[in-house]
């Protein structure tokens, strides 16, 4: 009997667990964050992580036909570069997790210039 009330009491600790991290991922409606909607703009093969072709291919995509084949190349290394900025780990992959800390930095730096001005 007490193994079978551990047991069910564990089953349940995890899936509270689970539904709670499920929860913390949306906003208070169910919905996806905006942060979220942004990185599954990037992450086109949704395998939870951005690769530095879909960071590209996502920043360059409105400006390819506008820009010349320098200005494009140029922008493919700055696009490169911005791309550092997020792959923290530097293992050539961005996580939803280096995402948000990245995104949290721009806000606060934008956040500290509008109270500057």
């Amino acid at each position: 009997m007490k193994s079978t009330t551990l047991s069910l009491g564990l089953s349940l600790f995890f899936f509270l667990a689970f539904t709670t991290a499920m929860h913390s991922q949306q906003d208070g409606k169910g919905k996806k964050s905006k942060i979220q909607k942004e990185f599954q703009g990037f992450d086109q093969d949704e395998d939870g992580v951005i690769t530095l072709a879909e960071f590209k291919e996502k920043r360059v995509k409105k400006r390819k036909d506008k820009l010349s084949e320098s200005e494009l190349a140029a922008f493919y290394v700055r696009v490169e570069k911005n791309f550092t900025l997020y792959d923290k780990d530097e293992d050539g992959q961005v996580t939803m997790e280096e995402f948000k800390r990245r995104k949290a930095k721009v806000a606060e730096k934008e956040k500290k210039k509008a109270g500057g001005q």
